[in-house]
């Protein structure tokens, strides 16, 4: 009877854990963790990017496209512009469509001095942690980190 009883656990064991390793059918889309490249370029880490109208999904769509759109022609149009020009080509042509111009580049110019200051940080860093290697060059990269104060943060997240 104890043997009938611990085949039967086992048995009913066995068939519930089958749905646990079936894979999807293949009607079902399977989507593919994005990885680490394709989140650092998309910037949302993972997350849908939120829009203006996040209730009306076809208006999320029409701006994502007109938002499209506008880095395409921002591309090509400074497709020619060499090397560190080309970033501030960008920065022209596209706050040139944007709705207000001029908040457009002064929150892109706030942004390329934050670039700026983390690259003058990181340089100074580097020449204070030359020659170290492994553990010692990784603590001394920690420490060479400007420290914030929790009031004062660099900027607002967007949501």
């Amino acid at each position: 009877m104890k043997l009938s009883l611990a085949a039967a656990a086992a048995a009913v064991l066995i068939a519930a854990s089958c749905p646990l390793y079936a894979q999807p059918a293949p009607s079902q889309p399977v989507q593919k963790p994005a990885s680490g490249m394709d989140r650092m370029h998309d910037h949302t880490h993972g997350e849908q990017r939120r829009c203006a109208t996040p209730d009306d999904p076809k208006a999320c769509d029409a701006e994502r496209q007109k938002i499209r759109a506008a880095m395409e022609k921002a591309h090509e149009s400074c497709k020619a512009v060499p090397g560190n020009e080309r970033r501030g080509c960008m920065q022209t042509s596209l706050c040139a469509q944007a709705p207000d111009p001029t908040q457009c580049n002064a929150r892109e110019s706030d942004k390329q001095k934050r670039r700026d200051e983390r690259h003058v940080a990181m340089e100074k860093a580097r020449a204070a942690c030359k020659g170290k290697e492994g553990d010692d060059l990784k603590q001394c990269l920690r420490d060479q980190r400007p420290r914030h104060s929790p009031a004062s943060t660099p900027h607002e997240p967007k949501h």
